[in-house]
């Protein structure tokens, strides 16, 4: 039953499409520029550690600082993904026509946004804690953690990302009802990434150029970069556990079960409380259609609705799909 549900969590998410001779040619371009990312990402904190070494406790705070923003990307990205998951209207049809427990709906839910995720950490998470461990000289035996913490990480980032699913459907709703909120969301997001990547970019030519970062990283900035990563959790932990502290590992496996177990159980109250609401709206109630302003009004909406409901615009968080 499980396996099943998952599948069909495949199909709904367009995953398997993405593979079909139509959108090879989109679906390789996206895996070179992953490729890309993950190949500047590795080339930054290698050039950052080798730097910055001399400072004492400098590396640890900028693989705490690495691992803290991908686990904040991670929970933005699948947030996203949770929500279009439990609050799938595809996905309630089948589930009032069909004989399937939401319990086990839930489960494939959270499962398959979980293997999402770890894949995510392989593909992100894995090599930077490869790279410092290689870098710093760690004990060998470190490498199994490293190939233990995307399963670990996993379950803290899904489950922070069911915690958010709500807000984010109601901010969604929202949104679907002021067409400006849309605009100035999208606005903000790129925005911010506009930033990030001017930032990133500005450290990336320092480095290549001509290497000197001390203009960058001032002693200042660096105490304080110890001091951030002192909270960042569960990092700290993973980076503690990579400094000869083993015991961590439990910290870290205890807090990211329960924040999981939090998450699913929220998760599962929401979806139930859609479903409910779903099989409410099909019980024999007719639509009601807003009455039309203007046929210039109305093909204004119309826009607005094609411009930000296809996952084709990649900025756009409000995609229905």
């Amino acid at each position: 039953m499980i396996k099943s549900l998952i599948l069909k969590e495949i199909n709904i998410t367009s995953i398997g499409s993405k593979f079909k001779k139509d959108n090879l040619v989109n679906t390789l371009l996206g895996l070179a520029l992953y490729a890309g990312f993950i190949a500047v990402e590795v080339f930054l904190f290698n050039m950052l550690i080798t730097k910055l070494d001399a400072y004492d406790g400098v590396s640890e705070a900028i693989l705490t600082i690495f691992l803290a923003i991908i686990t904040a990307i991670a929970i933005v990205v699948f947030a996203l993904q949770a929500r279009k998951s439990v609050f799938s209207q595809e996905d309630a049809l089948i589930m009032l026509t069909k004989p399937i427990k939401p319990l086990f709906n839930i489960i494939s839910k959270v499962v398959f946004v979980y293997a999402k995720n770890v894949l995510l950490n392989f593909c992100v998470a894995f090599p930077i804690l490869i790279s410092f461990i290689v870098r710093t000289g760690r004990p060998t035996w470190l490498v199994v953690f490293a190939l233990l913490y995307p399963f670990l990480a996993s379950m803290f980032e899904t489950g922070f990302a069911c915690l958010l699913a709500f807000p984010l459907q109601k901010a969604y709703e929202l949104a679907k009802r002021f067409g400006i909120l849309q605009i100035v969301g999208s606005l903000a997001i790129i925005a911010g990434f506009c930033y990030l990547y001017s930032y990133v970019l500005n450290v990336f030519i320092v480095l290549v150029k001509d290497g000197n970062v001390s203009t960058m990283f001032t002693t200042e900035a660096l105490e304080t970069m110890r001091t951030i990563g002192k909270f960042l959790v569960p990092a700290r932990f993973v980076v503690a556990t990579l400094q000869g502290q083993p015991l961590h590992v439990l910290t870290v496996f205890a807090i990211s079960a329960a924040v999981l177990v939090a998450g699913t159980s929220v998760g599962a109250v929401c979806y139930l409380r859609f479903i409910r609401t779903e099989r409410e709206s099909k019980g024999g109630k007719s639509a009601k259609f807003k009455p039309v302003r203007g046929v210039t009004a109305a093909l204004v909406q119309k826009e607005f609705k094609l411009i930000f409901s296809t996952n084709t615009i990649l900025y756009s968080p409000f995609s229905r799909r």
